[in-house]
């Protein structure tokens, strides 16, 4: 393994990930797909569907085609420079999806270009850096459902962008317990450093005792969290 697992970089990648599913997911509730079950492999139909003829999107939608596609580079790479932490023992799962990724993207960037030409362009915003796109949208979560989880958003859409990010990571276990013992091994680095104060007289054991109970609460809510993704465990 090397040095230090990328914790930011797998932040990053989900990020992007759930950014662009989330465009997908809205350009395919304009289309004849509307009411069906969503799963993974079902989205290249949609991306052959929107290749072949774009003016399916709408004009808001072919405005943030450029940014989409900036998030999928994005997820791309970042899931690679992720996977290369386990080296050989990288696990072989994670390439499904960055294939489906990649030939996603490989499509759509030919939509972009038929409409390099369009009136749009000029309403359109070019991303210089497939890592602008993180830039713009720095508060963007995957666990939050902003937009697509705003009100008036049908129930069944919410479940649908649900049911797609738990596809899209469920190979990403091991990447997921990394962060959660990376996370635990900061709160008691915390804990000890501000106990450690208290013996150097430079805090109050009132101050620490504050410190350990939030530790222990982030703890409790990390761990919900990590079960709640993964049942099994």
């Amino acid at each position: 393994m090397s040095s230090a697992f990328p914790a930011s970089k797998y932040s990053r990648y989900k990020r992007a990930t759930a950014f662009f599913l989330d465009w997908l997911l809205r350009a395919r509730g304009r289309g004849r797909h509307t009411g069906q079950r969503v799963q993974l492999q079902q989205l290249s139909g949609l991306v052959e569907e929107i290749a072949a003829q774009p003016s399916r999107l709408s004009p808001h939608l072919l405005c943030q085609l450029p940014k989409a596609l900036a998030a999928c580079q994005c997820a791309i790479t970042l899931r690679d420079h992720v996977a290369a932490y386990f080296g050989e023992d990288a696990d072989e799962g994670h390439q499904h999806f960055l294939g489906l990724l990649r030939r996603w993207l490989d499509a759509l960037k030919a939509v972009e270009v038929e409409q390099q030409e369009a009136p749009l362009e000029s309403q359109r915003t070019t991303f210089e850096s497939y890592y602008d796109v993180l830039q713009l949208d720095e508060d963007f979560s995957p666990d939050e459902e902003r937009g697509f989880g705003a009100a008036g958003v049908p129930r069944r859409a919410k479940a649908d962008r649900k049911k797609l990010l738990e596809e899209a990571f469920a190979e990403d276990l091991r990447l997921e317990l990394v962060c959660y013992f990376l996370e635990l091994e900061e709160l008691v680095d915390g804990v000890f450093d501000v106990y450690d104060q208290v013996k150097k007289q430079k805090r109050t054991l009132v101050e620490a005792t504050v410190v350990a109970k939030v530790a222990m609460d982030t703890v409790s809510s990390l761990t919900a969290q990590l079960q709640l993704k993964y049942p099994a465990l």
